[in-house]
């Protein structure tokens, strides 16, 4: 299996520090600048976890992608980091489809169990099918006989 990926949208740093801080180094984080590359790295990776920062500039686009992210594969997740006035819009990104909404880059505390039990359930399920179609497969049976 591939080693877990976040895909974090900020342009600051600051969220991304507190988050590397986190995660720690089991867990890769990529960092990108707008939500038009948030997007691009997440094609292809079904099980992806975006952790996007909400501004008041990119309040519409990024609705726009939780409700991509929901209607996508169901094992992709994002989770929102929104500070001061904008997070009174929590319930309302809930309600969206965010998976959690982070209040500020010292309380982060919650991150990281979220990150954790996202990818452990993805490996399972791809385990799983996996398995399921081992034990489809024709010399199986050959194998056990």
């Amino acid at each position: 299996m591939s080693q877990p990926r976040v895909i974090l949208c900020e342009r600051t740093g600051t969220w991304a520090t507190a988050v590397r801080r986190y995660l720690r180094d089991d867990v890769a984080v990529s960092q990108v600048g707008s939500l038009a590359e948030c997007r691009e790295q997440a094609n292809g990776l079904p099980a992806c976890l975006l952790v996007v920062e909400l501004t008041a500039q990119n309040l519409a686009e990024l609705l726009g992608l939780i409700d991509e992210v929901a209607g996508g594969p169901p094992s992709a997740r994002l989770l929102v980091l929104a500070r001061d006035e904008l997070i009174e819009l929590a319930p309302l990104l809930r309600e969206a489809g965010a998976t959690h909404v982070f209040d500020s880059p010292r309380r982060l505390e919650g991150l990281r169990p979220i990150v954790m039990n996202h990818f452990r359930a993805t490996q399972s399920r791809q385990t799983d099918v996996f398995q399921r179609i081992w034990d489809t497969l024709p010399w199986n049976d050959a194998l056990t006989a």
